[in-house]
């Protein structure tokens, strides 16, 4: 019952974000059998919770990289009240990514909500071009060549030798 939860109580963490300083920094994807015990990065995690209680409202696996805003080193969050029997979480993550001026569409907030389809589910970006494609089939192009180079660039990574300076 949200009406004996004061807003006091709420507590918001989130583990993994990118610094502000490396927001542009944001390469590489999650293997779904990440352990910090393997070397691999570890996904970001979101858990929002009431103090004193022993359940989560809200607990999961960020799918995609997050960054802290400058000089924070929590996330931004509120309570949006917007009728006395509702009470909303509102919790802002900001994107990091690969470089500046690229932008990346999250096709679900948290690893255990179903994925959307980012180009055909959301109205006005499925719009035919000059070439009578689609923005889904430009979207798959793109994303196909992205995956391949990320294939590549972590090839060429693992078989860097390193040098003793």
């Amino acid at each position: 019952d949200h009406s004996t939860i004061t807003s006091r109580d709420i507590r918001v963490k989130v583990t993994g974000a990118f610094r502000y300083e490396d927001r542009y920094a944001a390469v590489g994807g999650y293997d779904d059998d990440q352990d910090s015990s393997s070397g691999k990065e570890i996904r970001s995690k979101l858990v929002v919770s009431v103090v004193g209680q022993d359940v989560s409202l809200l607990e999961g696996i960020i799918p995609y990289h997050i960054h802290l805003s400058e000089g924070e080193d929590e996330i931004d969050w509120e309570i949006d009240v917007t009728d006395p029997s509702e009470k909303f979480i509102r919790i802002t993550l900001l994107k990091a990514v690969p470089m500046q001026g690229l932008t990346v569409w999250w096709s679900r907030p948290l690893l255990q909500f179903p994925e959307i389809d980012v180009v055909a589910d959301i109205e006005g970006r499925n719009v035919r071009t000059s070439d009578n494609s689609t923005n889904s089939n430009q979207h798959e192009q793109w994303k196909d060549t992205w995956e391949e180079a990320h294939m590549m660039f972590r090839e060429k990574v693992k078989e860097r030798k390193k040098h003793v300076v």
